[in-house]
């Protein structure tokens, strides 16, 4: 905008400097035939009175000026500059033709004695035409005389032209140059710019806007960011890169970091990046600090230029450890339901192939009874916790439920149940509410109880306490069992798993009640916790949000 202006300065002057020398020139020119023309008038009637001497010979013309005399009929009779034998009749000559008309003739034209472009004063006395002449080189010669003059204001108002353009493009741009978009008023330099800086601020309120939310939002993403320049110097990290290196802010190019495998990586994305200079992705997994990882690595192209590179590091630990407990999970559910499924399948064909006497049909039949219950209760069980991993339990819908009543069906559910194990259920319960879902409430308090009469000892014991604490209702069931080692019980929750998996299913456990459990009380933002002594029980604590009454 700067050369803009100060070369539109600068050719404006210079067009009009070329055009006022133009001018000059020409009215110089004119100026001079203009006083051409009066010394040819004065030298004319000077000589008037003497023109039949200059005829006789009397006397002779000397000057630069031409003399030429000529009578009516168009004859020379003097000139000073030529043999007037050689020249023709000038009776048709414009200047003479005028001087006989109105006595007094000027004429610029071509002289064919002379060769050159002339001008001609004729003057009628006594029938006599007085004609004095010179030639354009003599007016040239004058304006040659003053051309340097000429020539040195010429430059001299180009090199001002030049020191203006430059000081009006400094004094024009120096208020747009200076001027505070935010702070920019009504009466400022150029009001003329007041719709354009209107636009502009509001398009940078916009941006900056827009800016904070990418920052905000980038600085906030779980997943770890770096930007780096074509050198591998570090120009901006967001904080979820920390949980990968943890002096990465200090840190100013990539070459200072300690991780040698993603260091190489990233080094070599970055040498074929600068190399190829197109617009590539790589993605790769690796583990960095102790996390598996997605590394994401995108060059930055801009005008078939590499400019740099980002790196976006997504941590799928989580996902690592998801895939390997539904790897574990459906290997598990082959295994779960091809045991009862083997057992069925083989007492079955005992039967019909009469391979079973009389008196052990009853225990075969009650064989195939209890896998068959065993089967249909497992299977219930994979499908609740499909239930949840689909997402599906959105479609359940909460109502306000009192806790003490769905305590007290359990206990009297499980009341047979415990009266066969020779265990005791105490019940030490209040009203509370919470929002929930019924059916899923009342199956985790019935798996958890019924766990603690399943592996409790005779005589033994279940004590189910409900009651508030502030804004928390906690029920606790603690039984006199036989108690969870301390290296299970981070598992206990786990799909499958079985402290003691030859008393699970000699007891018809198949390892999948407390991970019900535990989805199910997630879903109510309800927590668990777990106390247990080998030997001396366990104590299962679920504490939930009280709603107001």
């Amino acid at each position: 905008m700067q050369q803009k202006i100060f070369y539109s300065i600068f050719s404006a002057c210079f067009l009009l400097l070329l055009i006022v020398n133009i001018f000059l020139i020409f009215s110089f020119e004119a100026f001079l035939e203009r006083e051409l023309f009066l010394k040819l008038e004065s030298s004319a009637k000077q000589v008037k009175d003497s023109a039949n001497k200059y005829i006789n010979g009397e006397l002779k013309y000397i000057s630069h000026h031409r003399l030429t005399i000529i009578n009516n009929d168009g004859e020379v009779l003097y000139d000073n500059f030529a043999d007037i034998s050689k020249l023709d009749n000038h009776i048709l000559r414009h200047e003479v033709q005028e001087a006989f008309k109105n006595g007094v003739a000027k004429s610029i034209r071509y002289s064919d004695t002379l060769q050159e472009k002339t001008l001609y004063y004729a003057l009628m006395h006594d029938n006599l035409i007085i004609r004095l002449s010179n030639t354009h080189d003599y007016l040239f010669g004058s304006i040659v005389r003053f051309m340097p003059y000429f020539i040195v204001e010429f430059f001299a108002f180009l090199f001002l032209s030049l020191l203006l353009a430059k000081v009006l493009t400094r004094k024009i741009l120096k208020p747009i140059i200076e001027c505070d978009i935010d702070s920019l008023s009504k009466d400022s330099s150029y009001k003329e710019l007041h719709s354009f800086v209107k636009k502009i601020k509001f398009q940078n309120k916009v941006i900056k806007q827009k800016q904070k939310e990418i920052l905000l939002l980038i600085e906030n993403m779980s997943d770890g960011i770096i930007w780096l320049n074509r050198h591998g110097n570090i120009l901006s990290v967001n904080k979820s890169v920390s949980l990968y290196f943890s002096d990465i802010e200090s840190t100013l190019s990539i070459y200072q970091l300690s991780d040698c495998t993603f260091l190489k990586i990233a080094l070599e994305a970055l040498e074929e990046f600068k190399k190829n200079k197109q617009q590539e992705n790589k993605i790769l997994q690796l583990k960095i600090a102790h996390y598996e990882c997605e590394v994401v690595l995108s060059s930055i192209i801009s005008k078939n230029k590499f400019k740099g590179m980002v790196i976006v590091i997504r941590n799928i630990t989580e996902k690592k450890i998801a895939q390997k407990l539904q790897r574990e999970f459906s290997a598990n559910v082959t295994h779960e339901l091809k045991t009862p499924l083997t057992s069925i399948l083989a007492s079955s064909e005992m039967i019909r192939n009469k391979l079973v006497a009389k008196e052990d049909l009853d225990s075969f039949v009650d064989r195939i009874y209890c896998e068959s219950r065993r089967l249909l209760s497992m299977i219930d069980e994979i499908l609740k916790i499909s239930f949840f991993d689909e997402g599906k339990e959105d479609r359940l819908k909460k109502i306000r439920i009192n806790l003490k009543n769905i305590v007290e069906r359990v206990s009297e559910r499980l009341s047979l149940i415990a009266e066969g194990a020779l265990v005791t259920i105490k019940l030490d319960v209040c009203d509370c509410h919470i929002f929930g879902v019924e059916d899923l409430i009342e199956d985790s308090i019935f798996n958890i109880c019924h766990n603690a009469i399943r592996y409790n000892k005779p005589n033994g014991e279940v004590l189910i306490t409900l009651h508030k604490e502030n804004d928390a209702i906690k029920l606790s069931i603690k039984d006199t069992g036989i108690g969870i080692p301390q290296d299970s019980l981070p598992r206990i929750f786990e799909r499958f798993f079985c402290v003691d998996k030859g008393r699970s299913k000699k007891l018809g456990g198949s390892g999948l009640g407390l991970s019900i459990v535990d989805t199910a009380l997630k879903y109510h933002n309800a927590t668990i916790d777990v106390k247990s002594e080998v030997g001396i029980g366990s104590e299962f604590i679920i504490t939930f949000k009280e709603v107001e009454s």
